[in-house]
């Protein structure tokens, strides 16, 4: 599978470093495949623009067509396995950190619309109204990626706020639009917390070491992550190291150990355990499997 990637960065404050969106575009150069555990700690919408296969899901594979929309939450399973052979596979994913809608610095969403992701790994209904909605949204994101034009960092973020709209629109739930002075200093204090995990990828760090830049006590800090963010915090720690060292291994010549140290690990085995946990391959064959390693 080959893809072209834009990473856009929506900015915080000094102590809150944001949130993060990574668009993918990617074409299928295979008729089959194994089956691997490819998860992220991002929600994320897929679009099929072109193309038929299957995708397999936590709950058994699913036949994918032009036009189908995917939605899921973080840390949900799910792989393409197979591309019909009459017509190029074309996806386009947007993935997003959940900060994106329970960060207080985000000022549209609150934790309430986390329900439309957290533990989701499905295909939009194509009979829903919605559906289409958001496939034209998807469309758009699209296009703004491509062209880039002056805004086209804002116009996206409106486009994953409009989905969002749809879903809620879609599940007929009621979402409160107002967050209290006290739960929203409490997100504020998690948001904190997760940007001194991010920017410690290549340390050591625990648990209680992380509440505390929380100002919660670990047992609190976890249950209120896991409910954010819809994996533990460990989970999240070890997907983003992971995430990390594949960004190393695809655009440095560094060795893989010296890897390994940088994304937190000490002990070589035990990276290399959770790589192909993670990813489904090991750090060699992932690395040899990517061309754009600087010289």
């Amino acid at each position: 599978m080959r893809k072209n990637q834009t990473v856009i960065h929506y900015p915080g404050t000094a102590e809150h470093s944001g949130y993060t969106v990574r668009i993918y575009e990617s074409t299928v150069d295979f008729t089959h495949r194994d089956f691997f555990q490819h998860k992220h700690s991002d929600f994320e919408f897929s679009y099929i623009v072109s193309g038929r296969g299957l995708y397999a899901l936590r709950d058994g594979a699913c036949a994918i067509a032009a036009g189908d929309v995917f939605l899921f939450g973080a840390n949900q399973v799910h792989c393409i396995t197979d591309a019909a052979e009459d017509e190029p596979m074309v996806l386009f994913n947007v993935q997003f950190e959940s900060r994106l809608i329970w960060s207080p610095l985000s000022n549209m969403l609150n934790e309430q619309y986390l329900q439309l992701f957290n533990g989701k790994c499905e295909r939009l209904d194509p009979a829903a109204p919605s559906t289409p909605r958001i496939a034209e949204k998807m469309r758009r994101i699209m296009a703004e990626n491509a062209e880039q034009k002056v805004g086209y960092q804002l116009m996206i973020k409106a486009y994953l706020y409009e989905i969002i709209g749809e879903l809620v629109r879609g599940c007929g739930v009621y979402l409160p639009d107002a967050t209290d002075g006290a739960r929203r200093e409490s997100l504020l204090c998690m948001d904190r917390a997760m940007t001194y995990i991010n920017e410690h990828l290549d340390a050591p760090m625990t648990l209680e070491e992380i509440a505390g830049h929380a100002g919660f006590t670990r047992t609190y800090f976890s249950a209120v992550f896991t409910e954010l963010n819809g994996l533990t915090t460990w989970d999240y720690i070890t997907i983003r190291r992971i995430e990390r060292s594949c960004e190393l291994l695809k655009t440095t010549n560094l060795s893989i150990i010296e890897v390994a140290q940088g994304c937190g690990y000490t002990n070589l085995s035990n990276f290399n355990r959770m790589f192909l946990r993670i990813v489904g391959t090991s750090p060699s064959k992932y690395r040899r499997s990517h061309a754009s390693i600087k010289s």
